[in-house]
């Protein structure tokens, strides 16, 4: 029988990756001028990542799976964002490559949670 491990990057990669991108869309807030913008998103980002049961979580309140349709919905609401609100050539990019990362971090990511058994 073939080992039937899932694959992709671990969850706590992931979260150390949303948590850096999080502190980046609020960090450049301060230079746009947009600021209101990518600093909501920033800490709509940064809850999103600390509320999962994760390793790196401040509170487990939500599950990965639910995190997962959450990063997708943050995706989709970066991209909207991005094309429908009245911001400049800087903002926009900076929401579409946001977006974009988010959606290779959730492909290649593994939100299986690990359980630690005796055996």
């Amino acid at each position: 029988m073939g080992d039937l491990k899932p694959s992709g990057r671990g969850f706590w990669l992931h979260q150390i990756v949303e948590y850096l991108i999080a502190a980046a869309l609020i960090l450049m807030s301060a230079q746009s001028s947009h600021p209101f913008v990518l600093a909501a998103y920033g800490i709509a980002l940064l809850i999103n990542v600390t509320v999962v049961d994760g390793p790196f979580s401040a509170y487990k309140i939500i599950s990965r799976g639910v995190h997962r349709i959450i990063d997708w919905l943050f995706v989709v609401a970066l991209f909207v964002g991005a094309f429908l609100l009245d911001i400049d050539q800087s903002t926009q990019t900076t929401l579409v490559g946001v977006g974009l990362a988010i959606v290779v971090i959730a492909l290649t990511t593994n939100y299986t949670k690990k359980v630690f058994g005796r055996s």
